[in-house]
């Protein structure tokens, strides 16, 4: 609807007419014409008891923006009560009409078309209006979640560098570790040859203990057995 009515308006923009003298020259103006202009008056925000005087209806119209500022306004400008106004008191009538305004003027029929087409729009922004509200609401999540996304992306890729750390330092300490293991197993093969060797050495110190002992036993007796000897 949206995607419709737009083109419209903007239709009923590039129609209006800067040609706008013969709306002036009348003392009392046509119905028809007196009604659209004081459609548009009530459309910029004119209260309606004022916007059917004739006398400020010229008073808007000879202004040198009149037709510019209409170009110009936004429907989202547009009250609740001024469309409310628009909708129950002029767009009833059937002969509140392009080919009517525009037969009775041609200035008056493009203006017309314009408050009808503005109306129109501000109508549709209305009812889309909480379907904004919640594509923005839903606008603002997905940010907020992207935000989120963003955020845990670094905390995993935090917590990937710390676990790429701590396997370094683990591998470097099972290194060490099988460092360590490999001197402890020297170590404790050098001890048990030192210990071996040591039980060698004590074999020996005791089997030459003894023979001494024997050697020297055999000495003390050497003189008597050569007397004994020389005695026969």
């Amino acid at each position: 609807e949206l995607e419709t009515a737009e083109p419209d308006l903007n239709d009923a923009k590039a129609a209006l007419s800067s040609n706008k003298p013969q709306l002036l020259l009348y003392a009392t103006p046509p119905v028809k014409i007196k009604e659209v202009l004081s459609a548009v008056l009530v459309l910029l925000g004119e209260k309606k008891d004022k916007a059917t005087e004739w006398d400020n209806i010229k008073s808007y119209t000879r202004k040198d923006d009149f037709i510019s500022s209409i170009q110009a306004f936004e429907s989202k400008k547009i009250t609740e009560s001024a469309k409310n106004v628009l909708l129950n008191e002029y767009m009833t009538d059937p002969n509140f009409t392009f080919e009517v305004a525009n037969k009775a003027s041609k200035a008056c029929g493009p203006l017309q078309q314009w408050v009808q087409a503005q109306v129109s729009y501000a109508e549709i922004l209305h009812r889309i209006r909480p379907l904004r509200e919640e594509l923005v609401s839903l606008e603002e999540q997905r940010e907020t979640a992207e935000q989120q996304l963003v955020s845990v992306g670094e905390e995993v890729r935090t917590l990937e560098e710390h676990i790429r750390t701590f396997k370094q330092e683990y591998a470097k300490l099972i290194s060490e570790s099988e460092a360590l293991k490999s001197e402890m197993d020297i170590t404790n093969a050098k001890c048990t040859r030192s210990t071996e060797l040591l039980m060698s050495l004590s074999q020996e110190r005791a089997r030459w203990e003894f023979e001494t002992s024997n050697f020297t036993a055999q000495m003390a007796t050497v003189v008597g057995d050569c007397l004994l000897c020389a005695g026969f």
